[in-house]
C-alpha cells in the first residue's frame, strides 16, 4: 500500500498540537479537533517506519470507564427495556 505524502500542518495547528498536555489519560477529547487529523498522521508515520510491518485496526466501538460518549449503554438499556 502506498502511503499519500505525509500531511502537513499549518503553524496554527502545530502550536495547538504542541500546547496538548499529553502527560495524562488521554481520550479524544484531550485532543478536541485535532485528534482526527493526529490519528491519521500517526498512521502513516507507522505506515512509513514499519513497511513491511504495520496494521490499523479500527473498533467500530470502544467502552470503558473513559468512554464520555455513551453509545454502549444507551443500547444496552434500550434493548433491555425491549424498544
Amino acid at each position: 500500500m502506498k502511503l499519500p505524502p505525509l500531511a502537513t500542518l499549518t503553524s496554527e495547528q502545530l502550536d495547538q498540537a504542541n500546547a496538548i498536555d499529553s502527560s495524562g489519560q488521554a481520550s479524544a477529547v484531550t485532543y478536541g479537533k485535532m485528534y482526527g487529523g493526529l490519528k491519521a498522521l500517526c498512521e502513516q508515520a507507522a505506515g512509513r517506519s514499519f513497511v513491511q510491518s504495520s496494521a490499523y485496526h479500527s473498533p467500530g466501538l470502544i467502552v470503558g470507564p473513559y468512554d464520555y460518549t455513551d453509545r454502549f449503554t444507551y443500547w444496552v438499556q434500550r434493548i433491555a427495556r425491549g424498544q
